[in-house]
């Protein structure tokens, strides 16, 4: 949690920063004299960190199941006639394993 935050927290700086960028020329992103422009803007938002972690196999399970769920109850109420969420198929993922809350875990 606190490594997301983390994250989290030096984002704005270089969201700003790309902003100025971006503001600082006209908006105009069609053309070819604005070719240099386009390269800048996304050189610069290849660098910046990942807004989100990714999620994991397991996570993906859990939200496959959750929406399949919420479709298959849409389907009993006749709002809809196919749950597309029954027919995808995900990689397997394990439970991840429970850890014990230990003042040395905790002050991480």
């Amino acid at each position: 949690m606190v490594l997301f935050l983390q994250v989290n927290a030096t984002r704005p700086d270089a969201w700003s920063g790309l902003r100025r960028l971006v503001f600082r020329r006209p908006l105009t992103w069609k053309g070819r004299e604005h070719r240099s422009h386009r390269k800048v803007l996304k050189a610069a938002i290849a660098e910046m960190e990942p807004y989100r972690r990714i999620v994991g196999p397991a996570t993906r399970q859990r939200i496959r199941s959750t929406l399949r769920a919420a479709l298959n109850a849409a389907i009993a109420q006749q709002l809809i006639t196919f749950n597309p969420a029954a027919h995808v198929e995900l990689e397997a993922g394990k439970r991840p394993k429970a850890l014990v809350r230990t003042e040395e875990r905790i002050l991480r």
